[in-house]
């Protein structure tokens, strides 16, 4: 450890004084008034220093103070500089300090009394928007004892000061600071770089009295657009859809200029959308949300009503597709027919903009469907089935609509089971539904089946009856290790509802509208239902004395109206052809050039005789007399249905050793032709996400041996196929 050390200040060379201020001003000063600051001067190195001070050349100027001063290290000493005038003015002068190897220069400044003017010279509007006026304040403030005055004078049009000229009042007063505006505005887009020009009255006559205010810009033109799955469109379309359901569509309205902007969206009729077109060039009248309100009965509407656009931003809109549920009223429902049903809806979507002076047209369209279910049949008749026991008749439920999927869900009913209970249908698709009667008591049954279709906005009603005369014996089930698989499936009892041997009044009626509707010429059997609804009949009438000459009366009339439709035609046909009456054709080119070529000369004549094509067997890929091709077991061509489920299922793999040995043996040519597969090629078609469609891949198999048959799935879609061998 050193004693007596000290800390030492390492001072850089030629910067061993310190003078402070650097600089003395007196400001506001008066004639005939003495005016006197201090300046001090440091010696910050470790020996002592000799100052000298020359003085200021001006009069008004005096340095009190000795002419050579020494200062001690560390030490300071004072010099005080006195002014004095007798004529306010401005006066400029320098005191300069030196020593062995220093020299400094002090300015000394007197101003008379001036107004000092302080403000940004430079203004950046940033980025902005054409055909807009845009603001921006320049703060003028005064921090003199004098009132003083301003002038702007701008380079162009474009840019405006408001106002362009005034007066700034003393510092402390009310007006001291003065804020004035520039605006503006840019016709096309571009780089704005403008120097405003400011002429100040009343400062000193040391600082210049004009001065220049820069002004930058960067002009861009703003306009809104509407985005959906990221490119830009003028039309929205919804496709179908069922009536009663919802759809909504999710655009984005995007602001591609700097500035943030208002709008207003609704939904008008088509023709309002068309004048709207008409005057793009310039801004209708502005949308308020109330316009939509008062239309929210039709089909199609957008929220938000009305926002904001940040700059640079976007903000999300919904157009939402809602037709009503549609009713029938009036009509048949032996020949309805809702998959020809079509309505067709056409609207002018409106976004505006006062700010842009803007208005966007959109085009909004969309077809609002029925759905199309058909059942068959009309009634279910399970006839007599004892108590215990079960009666199946298989429903077919088809989707009828050409592009668009369908859902079903049947409820729950007493004594009856139902499977599937519900299901979803593509289009064109049918399904068979199971329905049983198991009667839990004795007596008769008739209950109504709701189907209820299309998210179960719709239902269709079928009367379904049938009849427990009797107790039957209840099943004893198999348990234990003696059930099969068989047992755990039930066992159907199918009903043939044509064959049932009921009462008149228990049949499957068929309604008069209905007989009417129909052909009759197709169906000779009508007579029965004809018979059964003359017998409900409370009272006799000329009708319900000979129903069976009803029918043929109904029938000679068709008859009678098709043979006057036909009769019609083929008049105005012989008449057409009266009055236009058509040229022969020359079939045997009687009237052709000669050529000199005579008969019998070596060609025959071009006369067509059926007697003379050569008979040619059918062209078939095999055909049905050819003995060449092997034959199989069956000898039977099977077609591939890929809509058709086969239920029937067989053994993943051989057990026995006569199935191991024929199936690991390798298939000639000639077997393997006798082994088909298909189709070909499995169309799903559109699926929808989280979905499932299934399809049936079929093998037949006309070989007197048993094959194996393994399939193997290279996508993550098919992993839920099955099974994968047989």
């Amino acid at each position: 450890m050193i004693k007596g050390s000290r800390n030492a200040t390492i001072v850089p060379h030629g910067k061993h004084l310190q003078i402070e201020p650097t600089a003395i001003t007196f400001d506001d000063i008066e004639a005939n008034m003495k005016y006197i600051q201090t300046l001090v001067v440091r010696n910050l190195s470790t020996y002592a220093k000799r100052i000298r001070c020359e003085v200021p050349k001006s009069a008004e100027f005096r340095v009190v103070t000795e002419n050579e001063i020494g200062i001690a290290p560390g030490l300071s000493v004072s010099i005080d500089v006195e002014f004095l005038t007798r004529k306010p003015y401005d006066y400029v002068d320098k005191l300069v300090i030196t020593a062995e190897d220093f020299r400094y220069e002090v300015e000394l400044c007197a101003k008379a009394p001036c107004a000092a003017i302080t403000f940004d010279t430079v203004v950046d509007f940033g980025a902005i928007v054409t055909r807009r006026i845009h603001q921006r304040e320049v703060i003028l403030r005064n921090e003199g004892s004098r009132a003083a005055t301003f002038d702007f004078i701008s380079p162009s049009r474009a840019l405006k000061p408001n106002p362009p000229s005034g007066k700034i009042g003393p510092a402390g007063s009310s007006e001291d600071v003065k804020r004035v505006k520039l605006e503006l505005t840019q016709e096309t887009p571009g780089t704005v770089h403008e120097l405003v020009q400011l002429n100040l009255h009343g400062l000193s006559s040391l600082v210049p009295a004009n001065r220049t205010v820069d002004v930058h810009a960067q002009c861009v033109d703003q306009t809104l657009q509407v985005y959906k799955d990221g490119q830009v469109i003028s039309s929205l379309d919804f496709g179908n859809l069922y009536h009663g359901l919802t759809k909504t569509l999710r655009v984005e309205l995007v602001n591609d200029g700097p500035t943030s902007c208002g709008f207003s969206a609704s939904v008008l009729e088509a023709h309002e959308g068309d004048g709207m077109a008409a005057t793009a060039g310039t801004l209708p009248g502005a949308s308020s949300p109330s316009e939509t309100v008062e239309k929210a009965q039709q089909p199609l509407s957008v929220t938000p009503f009305a926002g904001t656009v940040p700059a640079f931003g976007c903000v999300p809109l919904e157009f939402t597709f809602a037709p009503p549920v549609f009713k029938e009223g009036q009509g048949f429902l032996c020949n309805r027919s809702p998959e020809r049903h079509s309505a067709r809806h056409e609207f002018a979507g409106k976004i505006e903009s006062e700010e842009l002076n803007l208005a966007l047209p959109l085009k909004l369209l969309g077809t609002a469907v029925l759905p199309a279910l058909k059942v068959s049949p009309d009634m279910l008749q399970f006839g007599q089935c004892p108590v215990n026991h079960r009666r199946d008749i298989v429903l077919r439920i088809s989707n009828a609509a050409q592009n668009m999927p369908l859902d079903f869900e049947i409820p729950r009913v007493p004594h009856m089971s139902i499977q599937p209970m519900r299901g979803k249908l593509a289009p064109l698709q049918n399904t068979n539904v199971v329905v049983s009667f198991t009667p839990k008591a004795l007596g008769k049954f008739a209950q109504d089946l709701i189907i209820k279709y299309c998210s179960s906005l719709y239902s269709h009603t079928m009367r379904c009856v049938g009849e427990a005369p009797a107790l039957g014996e209840k099943p004893v089930p198999v348990k234990g290790l003696e059930r099969t698989g068989r047992d755990f499936d039930p066992e159907h009892i199918y009903v043939n509802q044509d064959q049932l041997n009921l009462p008149p009044r228990t049949r499957n009626l068929q309604s008069l509208t209905k007989i009417m509707k129909e052909d009759l010429e197709r169906n000779q059997n009508s007579s029965d239902a004809l018979d059964s609804i003359m017998l409900d009949l409370p009272e006799p009438t000329p009708y319900s004395l000979s129903p069976s000459a009803m029918q043929e009366h109904v029938r000679n009339k068709q008859r009678y109206n098709k043979m006057l439709k036909e009769s019609r035609l083929r008049r105005k046909a012989r008449l057409q052809e009266e009055q236009h009456p058509t040229e022969p054709i020359d079939i045997f080119y009687e009237d052709d050039v000669n050529m000199g070529m005579m008969p019998g000369s070596g060609l025959k004549s071009p006369r067509y005789n059926v007697d003379d094509i050569p008979i040619d067997r059918l062209h078939l890929e095999r055909a049905l007399d050819d003995d060449s091709a092997a034959r199989g077991v069956t000898g039977h061509r099977y077609m591939h249905d890929e809509n058709k489920l086969i239920k029937k299922k067989y053994k993943a793999g051989p057990t026995t050793q006569a199935e191991v040995r024929e199936c690991s043996a390798s298939l000639e040519n000639w077997q393997l032709g006798l082994i088909s597969v298909g189709p070909g090629v499995l169309d799903f078609g559109n699926v929808y996400v989280k979905s499932t469609v299934v399809k049936s891949f079929s093998v037949f198999n006309d070989l007197p041996q048993a094959i194996l048959v393994a399939m193997q799935y290279d996508a993550e879609e098919l992993s839920r196929s099955t099974p994968t061998s047989q």
